[in-house]
């Protein structure tokens, strides 16, 4: 183990026994491997998505100077988002305010940002893939997005998201989220969906504050809103939620990041009827497919993004972190699964055939696995062969 993969493993082990689904937390530092996204990538990522509206999960607020929201559009603009003429998102922030008022404020969400960039895609893999060491998969997987403004408050106050364990890495600016426990505000529930307005209350709540490097984490049980530090500062943070089972659903499943072939051998006891119902459980797919597919996914709720280019005629060899996973079925056939993606073929080759690509050994295609390997590729699990 390097001395970055302990840094990051025993960051994780501390979060995990000291606070996570126990308390609310800011971090002004954590290991720089964590977090791979910074403003350049954050604006690369909205540019493609002011180009590709029509694909995009985006909602846009303008906030009143009076605390108030007067305008929520869901189908919004493509300007409302950074466009590759700003240049940064600094240019993109200046534009922002010559269109709106001065006293005013915007906010914008836009929901699974990284399912079109796999560089983006596989930093928040990464950075999940530690927690899921040490808890396992959420049964639910994994979400993530960008907010991104300048603002007093979450447009729509103080809320919760039951089941959802959440991280913001702050990308631009100073963030700060005020914090109250579900049982706080069971018994104050005039603070639902409030905004400032907290009264004698405010001493009872955690503020949580971080910059860019840092990391704020509250329990999925947590009423929370972001709050603007009073100085106009624009911010920019990826939000990233592990969506845990709840009720009688299995809040996780056992997963090891180091070995998942074999967890892929291993579906956990009713993994099938909790994921019966959810996004998770594609219509047509066996159980042992979705299984396949969540687990090489590490649970993020998109697979990476297929490439177009076709497979290079020249030595491959597998992604590192990215291993390709096989489970047996009925005839001669196979799931196969990488980077969330997940398809079914048939032969006898097939998992001594795997095996061996996993080990990182450059290989020349072979005509029984054209296909297959063709997949692979598209679905980012190969790259061209190192030199020697």
């Amino acid at each position: 183990m390097t001395m970055v993969e302990e840094h990051t493993t025993l960051f994780w082990q501390h979060l995990v026994q000291e606070d996570w689904e126990k308390r609310s937390r800011s971090f002004d530092s954590i290991p720089s491997s964590l977090c791979r996204l910074d403003a350049q990538a954050i604006f690369r990522l909205l540019t493609w998505c002011s180009e590709h509206m029509a694909a995009s999960e985006v909602r846009s607020y303008l906030h009143r100077a009076d605390r108030t929201v007067w305008q929520l559009c869901t189908k919004p603009e493509p300007d409302v988002l950074p466009m590759r003429a700003d240049g940064s998102l600094a240019n993109y922030h200046d534009r922002m305010r010559r269109a709106i008022p001065r006293e005013d404020g915007y906010s914008i969400f836009v929901n699974e940002v990284i399912r079109y960039d796999p560089q983006a895609w596989r930093s928040v893999r990464d950075f999940v893939r530690g927690l899921v060491q040490h808890i396992g998969l959420p049964t639910r997987g994994f979400d993530s997005g960008v907010g991104l403004g300048q603002y007093d408050f979450t447009p729509f106050g103080l809320h919760v998201d039951p089941g959802r364990s959440a991280f913001v890495l702050p990308i631009v600016g100073h963030k700060h989220f005020r914090i109250w426990p579900a049982d706080y505000v069971k018994q104050h529930p005039e603070l639902v969906r409030s905004h400032g307005n907290y009264g004698p209350l405010v001493k009872d709540s955690l503020m949580l504050e971080a910059g860019p490097g840092g990391l704020l984490y509250w329990p999925s049980d947590a009423w929370h809103i972001a709050e603007g530090a009073n100085d106009g500062e624009f911010t920019v943070m990826v939000a990233i939620g592990a969506l845990l089972g709840t009720g009688r659903m299995l809040a996780t499943v056992p997963c090891d990041v180091d070995n998942l072939q074999q967890s892929a051998r291993n579906m956990p006891e009713g993994f099938a009827a909790t994921m019966e119902g959810t996004h998770i459980m594609k219509r047509g797919a066996t159980a042992d497919q979705v299984w396949l597919a969540f687990l090489s996914g590490l649970g993020l709720r998109h697979p990476i993004s297929m490439r177009q280019d076709a497979l290079p005629d020249e030595r491959l060899q597998a992604q590192p972190r990215s291993p390709i996973l096989w489970r047996p079925l009925p005839d001669r056939q196979f799931a196969i699964a990488v980077n969330g993606h997940c398809t079914v073929e048939t032969g006898d080759w097939i998992p001594e055939s795997l095996d061996q690509i996993n080990t990182g050994a450059s290989f020349e295609v072979p005509e029984l696995a054209q296909k297959l390997v063709e997949w692979l590729w598209a679905c980012r699990a190969l790259e061209n062969a190192r030199p020697a």
